[in-house]
């Protein structure tokens, strides 16, 4: 939600289908995203307000641990990737940890870390 007009009011909607890989190679998604073309900007104020997201994830340790990476593609303020690693304490509560990246540096600046916790209801 956002809170400032054409500022923080990105707007944005996605569609990503999955599938399961054969084997132990884990899942596989891909979609694309859109959103508020005065929001979603890149470094030079230029609309870059749609793309394409890939992600994987797969089970390390008995679906307790899990690898998993993404990409949006855009230089805006989404537009990067990341890899990380979640510990499941129980089924629906995880940590995640792991680098992430941006496809502009002048808005998000270099890599950094991430440290998350997700709860699904």
């Amino acid at each position: 939600v956002g809170t400032r007009k054409n500022s923080t009011d990105y707007n944005i909607v996605h569609a990503v289908a999955g599938s399961t890989l054969p084997g132990n190679l884990g899942r596989l998604f891909a979609g694309y995203y859109a959103g508020n073309s005065k929001a979603l900007v890149n470094g030079d104020g230029e609309s870059e307000n749609t793309g394409w997201i890939l992600a994987w994830n797969s089970p390390i340790i008995m679906e307790k641990w899990v690898l998993a990476a993404d990409y949006a593609s855009g230089d805006n303020l989404v537009g990067g990737g990341g890899i990380g690693i979640y510990y499941f304490v129980p089924k629906d509560v995880s940590l995640l940890a792991g680098p992430v990246w941006f496809n502009d540096k002048t808005i998000n600046g270099s890599w950094k870390m991430t440290f998350q916790l997700d709860i699904n209801l």
